[in-house]
């Protein structure tokens, strides 16, 4: 294929044009008329400069007193002007952190790099674009405009007078001299900052002098860290004997070190840069306090030093130190104690959640807390003694001999309020009072043998306890209130010598474990309507009686069932009692007995069976989904379920005998002999329904008559070998099922319906006494490979279709489709073009790999990784692997129609590629282009007109270059619109395996500037995109040139009588465009430059065309980014 190419004169302003041109191009308005007011213009003329150039928006941070200043002031203008220019040509790449320049002003400015966010700067101000190549030097624009500094870090030290007392302290530490050191941060405390400190601590400093230099080393980073290169939570080494850090944080405009927020930056030293600080410690935890207590510490000085010596532990511990439940001493002598919460990453200390570790200071550490502690007044016994409201607890524990267990280490306790107790009833008390082991372990259950501060408990956390069963409670969130089973906490963290406390008000957790029975249980938990039913059917007593676990419909479940079986219940108390003893087993079992596929037999005599889903984490029973487990009671559990379970009425297999629906499968089934396969246990059946298979049609239905072994297989492929309920399945699951080669079922969901493959499931989770029935509305083992049985296409044994969507086929013109409704003979050919022998997975498929099909010909494969597409001979496959009892099928977005001939054929038969075809023959390519696995970019008879007669002559009389050419428009491998991205090259077949440059615009592609009018036309040796436009080109003399190319909109910036006079003045035409074009190769690695350049020989007009002397060479250009 040809290229077009379009090649025209670059910018002025990167041609030849000077710094000040370059300037005034670039926008810098301001900065040029300063320059000029400053008489420098000339200065920037002569010799290469490297200009570092603030913007506008630069000048205009400056206050306009300044601006006013320096408008007057030319000298002191021209020093700063002058400060922005370095001799020489310094690109970018030239760049190293810390290098120094030194500039027209004679002072020096400082590159700084920063790797993590990509910023340079230079004097502190950040280089926003870089390498503006003028013909005398570069320019590096800048978001700041530089002021030389006014000395070194000492000399801005002493001329501030908000830093006098840092100065006092540095000379005092005889620091003046390592202040000197280049490459210095100082961080500076103002004077506010040491004053902030107090009078005792500045003393203690001045009388510790060794203290006082590592203090203030601590404030100097050994390199110059500018704020546009600092980032959030950044550590930077010091100066101090440990070289400790400072952490960087930044909030909003306002940065800040460690917690001293940095007032003053970027002030500019000959030897590095100050930021001032002043710091700012939080007072949200104190704020936390009441103001009672505030005010009550504030008179009583004793409990504030103890409250305050209750923080501070003797030893530098560190938090690699800290471990779960470490106790460290304090000063007040009291203990407080470490807790690591690894799911949130939250650590406290006594309940506090540190927010900030490891603030390390000369004489020990600092961790940051959330809250005050404020020492506990006793151990567990104690609080629950010293609170009239817990009582009634207190007598329990008494009354079960528990005291003594609640003084041991490390505990937790919920404890229930006395209203929580009141809500139990005076039989549930009185019950208690007279089973003390009971009482005892119900007691125990609220006791966890570790401390859980209300900082790392989480939402669903389960925590075991000390009753004898080891039951856990479980931890549940609601907004800012949390739950333990169901009761609220309404005070948290209350710390003891030896544990913590949560006081709850009512809820599961009293009233499900204080002795209450299942009845009362249901009723606490508003299962109103099963209550009702209960007492409806005579069975409360019996759930009185003995260890029960029940699976709870709500009474949402319950309103889930037809209000017909609902009045026919109510009606039929023992179908009702029935039902009910269905959903009620023998024996206490907790969710933590549950095992997939587990059976329990029920008070009906049936058997229920427990189905473990570990990717949703769903558990259900019977097909129910459990919603919430494990309601300890005084005899058992219940676990509450959204499902009412209704008893099976048979088998499997009495289910299809007995569902007319399915009387199609059922005599599949007997002629299958499967009956007996049907009757095993933990299946699942997709049942299709007698639609689905009238579907298939007779012909289908008569030939798995006579192939018993393929009905059976195919019958078989319906079940799968464990119970699959609705609730567990997921998007693109597959399941295993029972067929010969034991294929795989995939469960789609699409809203709320769910599909086995295509097949939609109408009526899903019949259960059975052993398994689970699934009704589907198609049949999908092999419908898709008997959809294609028209015509001549023998489908027994083995196959793979390449099968087009309803889709695929309306894209097609109607006239093709009514044509090949008429003629079967021509549609036959077609649909056998799509299906080849044998079982070929999408794991065989290999680039360029051909399959025969059962038309004869030949269809391609091509994988594409960059956009992991995969096409058959162009057509996307958008669905992979369907598998069948007898092939493949792999779905695709288009029709392939069968090639016509290879693509010397086609170029032969379009008459909008005669030009294309002469000019093949003349360079002798027509051979060449029946090679296998090409791919042409042929341009049209309206591509070659463009050209004009004199190139099309030229090239008739220069085969060697017309050969090349065209063969510049050949890739030598198929290259498949689907496959092509944006920006991808092209390597041709040209003598300098010169690449195309695919463009993408909206629906169309380019091939360079190119526009694909036609694409995708398969050949049997490849494939043809026809193209409607070459590039034009421009003829330069013989050798190798670089051409920096103007775009059409760069021409178009030139007044109309410019353009004007040119194309009359062929001339100073001429003048003009040789002025874009150098002798010699000149890449983007030589010169920093953006585009890439590829050459191709060619030859331009003369006089004598054909005479050889007169050769000379066109460049054909493309330009990239």
């Amino acid at each position: 294929m040809f290229k077009v190419i379009l090649v025209s004169v670059l910018v002025s302003c990167a041609f030849a044009a000077d710094l000040v041109q370059v300037l005034q191009d670039g926008g810098q308005t301001t900065l040029i008329s300063l320059v000029q007011k400053a008489g420098l213009a000339s200065a920037l003329l002569s010799g290469q400069h490297t200009i570092f150039a603030p913007t506008n928006a630069a000048f205009a941070k400056l206050p306009q007193s300044t601006l006013d200043a320096l408008s007057k002031d030319t000298s002191a203008l021209s020093k700063i002007l002058q400060y922005h220019v370095v001799d020489g040509s310094i690109p970018s790449s030239a760049a190293t952190n810390e290098l120094q320049l030194t500039t027209l002003s004679g002072q020096q400015i400082r590159f700084n790099i920063y790797k993590h966010n990509h910023a340079v700067t230079i004097q502190g101000s950040k280089i926003t674009e870089f390498d503006k190549k003028t013909d005398n030097g570069y320019i590096h624009v800048i978001d700041t405009v530089m002021m030389p500094p006014e000395g070194s870090i000492v000399d801005l030290v002493v001329g501030d007078s908000e830093l006098s007392t840092l100065l006092a302290q540095v000379k005092s530490a005889n620091l003046v001299q390592a202040l000197q050191g280049n490459n210095l941060t100082v961080f500076a405390p103002t004077n506010a900052a040491f004053t902030r400190l107090g009078s005792n601590v500045i003393n203690h400093l001045t009388h510790n002098p060794s203290l006082l230099k590592d203090i203030l080393l601590y404030h100097v980073v050994p390199h110059t860290e500018y704020s546009a290169g600092l980032f959030n939570r950044e550590r930077l080494g010091t100066l101090d004997a440990h070289h400790d850090s400072i952490r960087i944080h930044h909030s909003g405009s306002n940065f800040y070190t460690n917690n001293g927020r940095v007032i003053k930056a970027d002030i500019g030293a000959t030897n590095g840069v100050v930021h001032h600080t002043i710091f700012a410690p939080t007072n949200a935890a104190f704020a936390k306090l009441p103001q009672s207590t505030l005010d009550a510490l504030s008179k009583d000085t004793s409990a504030l030093s103890k409250i305050l010596q209750y923080h501070v532990v003797d030893g530098s511990i560190p938090s690699s130190a800290a471990t779960n439940e470490l106790q460290l001493t304090t000063l007040s002598g009291q203990q407080i104690r470490f807790n690591i919460y690894k799911h949130n990453h939250a650590v406290t200390i006594q309940g506090s959640k540190i927010t900030e570790f490891d603030k390390k200071t000369d004489n020990g550490y600092i961790h940051v807390i959330d809250t005050v502690m404020m020492p506990p007044e006793g151990s567990i016994v104690d609080l629950v003694v010293g609170d009239s409201e817990l009582s009634t607890l207190l007598a329990q524990v008494k009354s079960a001999n528990l005291v003594q267990a609640l003084q041991g280490n490390n505990l937790t306790v919920f404890a229930p309020t006395n209203a929580a107790f009141t809500r139990l009833g005076s039989n549930v008390i009185n019950h208690l009072t007279h089973n003390p082991s009971l009482l005892k372990d119900i007691l125990l259950y609220h006791v966890v043998p570790h401390t859980e501060y209300s900082a790392g408990l989480f939402n669903r956390e389960r925590l075991g306890t000390l009753d004898a069963h080891h039951d856990s409670i479980r931890i549940h969130h609601s907004g800012s209130n949390f739950y333990a089973n169901n009761g609220r906490v309404i005070k948290a963290d209350i710390g003891a010598t030896n544990g913590v406390v949560h006081v709850i008000l009512v809820s599961a957790l009293v009233s499900c474990t204080f002795a209450a029975d299942l009845v009362q249980v249901l009723q606490d938990g508003g299962q109103t309507t099963l209550i009702s039913l209960v007492q409806k059917a005579g069975l409360a007593s019996a759930l009185l009686s003995g260890q029960h676990t029940i699976f709870a419909p709500t009474n949402a479940a319950f309103a889930k069932l037809p209000q017909s079986t609902l009045d026919a219940l109510s009606k039929d108390t023992s179908a009702l009692s029935k039902i009910l003893q269905y959903h009620v087993v023998d024996g206490s079992i907790p969710s933590s007995a549950a095992t997939n596929e587990l059976q329990l037999t029920t008070l009906s005599g049936q058997q229920i069976r427990f189905n473990i889903y570990k990717h949703n984490h769903a558990v259900t029973i019977q097909g129910s989904k459990i919603t919430e487990f494990d309601k300890k009671t005084d005899n058992g559990y219940i676990h509450v379920i959204d499902t009412v379970m209704m008893p099976p009425e048979g088998s499997i297999v009495d289910l299809v005998v007995g569902d007319s629906e399915l009387s199609t499968l059922l005599a599949q089934v007997k002629s299958a002999n499967l009956v007996q396969a049907l009757q095993g246990n933990n299946l699942t059946v997709f049942a299709p329904t007698n639609a689905a298979f009238t579907r298939l049609g007779s012909n289908v239905i008569n030939h798995l008559t006579h192939n018993p072994s393929l009905l059976k297989d195919i019958l078989l492929y319906h079940v799968v070998p464990h119970t699959e309920y609705s609730a567990g399945l997921f998007n693109r699951e597959r399941l295993g099922t029972l067929d010969a080669h034991h294929d795989s079922i995939r469960i789609h969901h699409s809203g709320s319906n769910f599909y086995a493959n295509n097949g939609r499931v109408i009526k899903a989770d019949i259960g059975a006494t052993n398994g689970v029935v699934h009704l589907c509305l198609r049949c999908r083992f092999g419908s898709s490979i008997t959809r294609w049985r028209t015509n001549n296409i023998n489908f027994i044994g083995q196959h793979t279709i390449f099968a087009p969507t309803n889709a695929a086929f309306a894209k097609l013109p109607q006239s093709t489709l009514d044509a090949l409704s008429k003629d079967t003979s021509a549609l036959s050919k077609i649909l056998q073009y799509h299906v080849v022998d044998g079982s070929i997975p999408s794991s065989a498929a290999t680039n360029e790999l051909q399959l025969t099909t059962l038309s004869g010909q030949q269809i391609r494969f091509n994988i594409y990784k960059h956009n992991h597409a995969v096409t058959i001979q162009g057509s996307k496959i958008t669905e992979f692997d369907k598998k069948t009892d007898n092939g493949y099928i792999h779905v695709i977005d288009t029709v392939m129609m069968p090639p016509e001939g290879s693509i010397v054929d086609l170029v032969v038969g379009d008459s909008e590629l005669s030009t294309l075809l002469a000019q093949v023959k003349s360079a002798n390519l027509v051979q060449a282009l029946q090679g296998n696995n090409l791919t042409v970019f042929a341009p049209t008879n309206a591509a070659f007109t463009r050209l004009g007669s004199n190139v099309i002559n030229h090239l008739t009389h220069n085969p060697s270059l017309l050969k090349d050419i065209l063969l510049y428009h050949v890739v030598p491998h198929t290259e498949y619109s689907a496959g092509l991205f944006n920006r991808e090259r092209l390597g041709t077949l040209d003598a300098h395996h010169d690449s195309i440059r695919i463009h993408h615009s909206g629906s169309n592609f380019y091939a360079n500037n190119g526009r694909v009018i036609k694409a995708d036309i398969g050949a049997t040796n490849g494939v043809v995109h026809n193209v409607e436009s070459f590039k034009l080109y421009i003829i330069f003399p013989t050798g190798q040139h670089t051409i920096f190319a103007p775009t059409n909109a760069a021409f178009a910036k030139l007044p109309q009588s410019t353009l004007d006079a040119l194309s009359k003045d062929t001339s100073a035409l001429s003048k003009i465009l040789q002025y874009h074009v150098v002798h010699g190769s000149i890449p983007s690695s030589d010169n920093k430059f953006d585009s890439t350049f590829t050459s191709i020989t060619m030859l331009s007009p003369s006089k004598d065309p054909k005479s050889q002397n007169s050769t000379r060479k066109l460049i054909m250009v493309s330009f990239t980014s």
